[in-house]
């Protein structure tokens, strides 16, 4: 079994008016992992969530890092340079993703988890000593409630959603939920991605592509019990944060932020008369959150069968639904590769290159590279009047070509889309 840390860079007192009790070291505070999104949007703060393995290993932990505009990155073994420079900055520490790139990605049989962890720490300023005081899970209950129930809706065909699914790095099932609207349901099996993760790569790299992960904690033991001591929402657009909350006897967000989230749930599923309702179901306090969450979705319109559910269930009844896909998790290259070739034929390739998912950016970057190396060649031979100056300049046009596809879409083009 996993543990993990989050923590948000503010202190004890900016936090305290939102019901964060949590300790509180050198600018960095502990705070429910389930309620760091909607306080990272809140107040504006980056946070991050660390997931480490309980027996010592070589199994590198994982870290999510929430940035206070809505940006999420998220780092495990496989991890990029640029995507740990780029974690890096948004927790306040530029420079230092090549000591987190590190950190997470060499290899070494002397290199355990818990000196893996700690390099990590150091390297995005996060004090140790927070890891040595307790929990950010609530207590009470804790033997009665299973935390951390839930599943991600997205606005897609299950077929799409199959094809998309081994990108989230985790064993799912794909359900069709009606009206175009499918879900993604984790099906058990380790390595398990955070909900919010989880909806930033399904919504990614669509146009006007919503993903909404919700969660609850699960109910407590006894027939017919659904009621629970938390629940809670994050909203992804285009892989980018738009709004979260929490329904907790935690954390207290403030009128203000139910506000915004009212209107940017209601504008993100085209119910904008239904907004004062939005922001009144945001607002109720946390006596019980899994009804205020079943209430919001069916304001939303959106389906809401499986909420309530334990974890077993959830996956049962996913299991069982006529249409469900399951979707298995797959290395980084692999996960590409399949998403190429499994992509639905009809306007794939008209609605990559406009869209531009991540796959598409991955495949054209190979091929631009392969394309330099290629060219340089024909220079050579060209240097040595082996061949044409016309092989050069084609050779050079095609390697411009496909690094330009590589390229991610402006947010610009995003807003106006």
């Amino acid at each position: 079994m996993a543990e993990e840390l989050a923590v948000l860079r503010a202190s004890g007192p900016r936090l305290a008016p939102y019901g964060i009790v949590g300790p509180s070291l050198g600018g960095w505070t502990a705070v429910p992992a389930e309620s760091l999104p909607p306080l990272a949007l809140t107040i504006r703060t980056p946070g991050c969530v660390l997931r480490w393995p309980a027996a010592p290993d070589v199994t590198a932990p994982t870290i999510t890092v929430y940035g206070a505009g809505g940006e999420v990155v998220e780092l495990d073994r496989d991890a990029t340079a640029e995507s740990a420079e780029r974690a890096a900055v948004l927790l306040g520490a530029p420079g230092a993703g090549r000591l987190l790139h590190r950190a997470l990605t060499v290899e070494s049989p002397f290199y355990d988890a818990p000196e893996r962890l700690g390099d990590v720490c150091r390297a995005v300023g996060v004090p140790l000593d927070l890891l040595s005081q307790g929990s950010t899970v609530d207590d009470a209950g804790s033997a009665e409630v299973s935390a951390d129930v839930g599943f991600v809706l997205v606005r897609l065909d299950a077929a799409v959603a199959a094809v998309e699914s081994p990108l989230t790095r985790q064993s799912a099932w794909i359900v069709p939920m009606g009206r175009g609207w499918c879900m993604q349901v984790w099906d058990g099996q380790a390595p398990r991605q955070p909900l919010p993760a989880a909806a930033m790569n399904l919504s990614q790299g669509h146009r006007d592509g919503f993903a909404l992960a919700v969660w609850w904690s699960g109910p407590p033991p006894g027939p017919g019990s659904v009621v629970g001591s938390r629940a809670g929402l994050f909203l992804s657009r285009s892989g980018r944060a738009v709004t979260a909350h929490e329904w907790s006897p935690r954390v207290h967000l403030g009128i203000e932020h139910t506000a915004a989230a009212g209107r940017a749930l209601a504008a993100a599923f085209h119910v904008p008369e239904r907004t004062l309702d939005v922001t009144s179901v945001l607002r109720r306090d946390a006596a019980d959150p899994v009804l205020a969450l079943t209430d919001l979705l069916t304001l939303l319109r959106v389906p809401t069968m499986p909420v309530g559910l334990d974890q077993h269930r959830l996956v049962d009844t996913a299991r069982s639904t006529p249409g469900a896909v399951h979707a298995p998790r797959l290395s980084p290259l692999r996960a590409i590769i399949h998403a190429v070739q499994q992509a639905p034929a009809a306007n794939v390739i008209d609605r990559a290159a406009r869209e531009r998912p991540r796959w598409y950016r991955f495949v054209n970057g190979l091929i631009a590279a392969a394309m330099a190396f290629l060219t340089l060649v024909l220079y050579v031979n060209w240097r040595w009047d082996a061949i044409g100056g016309w092989w050069v300049l084609l050779g050079a046009a095609t390697t411009v070509g496909y690094a330009l596809a590589a390229r991610s879409r402006r947010r610009g083009r995003r807003r106006g889309a």
